[in-house]
């Protein structure tokens, strides 16, 4: 038989998720409590295989009761079911350790892919927040690459020899600059880069090495 305990303050929301979870999972255990106080309890004393829970609980501190119960519970199922904004709560909270987030405005076909999803050991966010990271990788890697495409053919290899280690004497000696030539170069690649020292410039080279 699994056992569920769902964490939530609001009767209509409990009782609905109770009533769904019965006709979704054969066999199960449901336990409830509508305080963290009583579920820290709960989860102390017990092994749940799903939790589902809503950050906004009385005696909880939003964010900080997934890694609370995550700490407690290592193996369980962990679904957020809230009414908070996914877009601000979704990626942090499966960060902390939960498997899901839903939304409490989710549509009964999301709800069931939701849980579906993460019961059979899957990590759910919905296709809302999905796109939205996609969008903010790909400006992300716009951004990354439009400085190195502004490098000049010197500024690039310059560049390659700053994060390689050489000093501004050294890679002045090889390409035969003198020092204070090269300098101004490095002063220029870290304007385009948008970077202020070489550990920033190490990094954004490594994002856009294969682009140089």
């Amino acid at each position: 038989m699994k056992k569920v305990l769902i964490i939530e303050d609001h009767p209509v929301v409990r009782t609905g998720t109770e009533m769904y979870l019965q006709t979704l999972i054969p066999d199960v255990d449901i336990q409830s409590t509508s305080h963290f106080a009583q579920a820290q309890t709960m989860i102390a004393s017990q092994t749940f295989e799903l939790i589902t829970l809503d950050i906004n609980i009385p005696g909880g501190d939003k964010l900080e009761i997934i890694a609370s119960v995550r700490q407690k519970q290592p193996h369980a199922k962990i679904l957020v079911f809230s009414g908070y904004d996914e877009e601000l709560y979704a990626v942090k909270s499966i960060k902390l350790g939960a498997d899901g987030f839903l939304s409490k405005h989710s549509s009964a076909e999301e709800c069931k892919n939701a849980f579906n999803t993460v019961i059979n050991g899957g990590k759910y966010i919905s296709s809302k927040v999905q796109q939205l990271m996609l969008d903010r990788l790909v400006e992300h890697s716009k951004a990354a690459h439009h400085g190195a495409a502004d490098l000049t053919a010197k500024e690039v290899k310059i560049a390659k020899m700053l994060v390689d280690g050489h000093t501004v004497k050294e890679i002045g000696g090889e390409l035969n600059l003198a020092p204070s030539t090269v300098s101004t170069y490095k002063a220029r690649i870290f304007d385009k880069m948008n970077v202020r020292n070489l550990v920033e410039l190490l990094k954004k080279m490594k994002k856009v090495g294969d682009h140089l």
